[in-house]
């Protein structure tokens, strides 16, 4: 008998419930060099139950045109997003 009586989520509904945010993939400009860009992707970790960020070196590129900028409080809020789901997802 399962602990918890009601159903289990999963990673689609952990997308519905952030709107789709954590499918998208962002970038951020280097503060000292603009043509420097670090991709940043997130994914949901199934073993941990929280997303985790995959973020690349600053390296010389233009962004795709659907890759959204992340300012300092969109990654805030990302950052806090992850405190959020520390606990099990159900």
């Amino acid at each position: 008998m399962p602990m918890n009586d009601g159903p289990e989520r999963s990673v689609y509904d952990f997308h519905r419930l952030t709107h789709g945010k954590f499918k998208k993939t962002y970038f951020k400009r280097h503060p000292r060099n603009p043509q420097e860009i670090q991709v940043i992707r997130y994914f949901f970790n199934i073993f941990t139950g929280t997303p985790q960020q995959q973020v690349s070196n600053f390296h010389v590129a233009e962004p795709d045109k659907d890759w959204v900028e992340m300012n300092q409080e969109e990654e805030g809020r990302m950052m806090r997003m992850k405190n959020l789901t520390q606990a099990k997802f159900y």
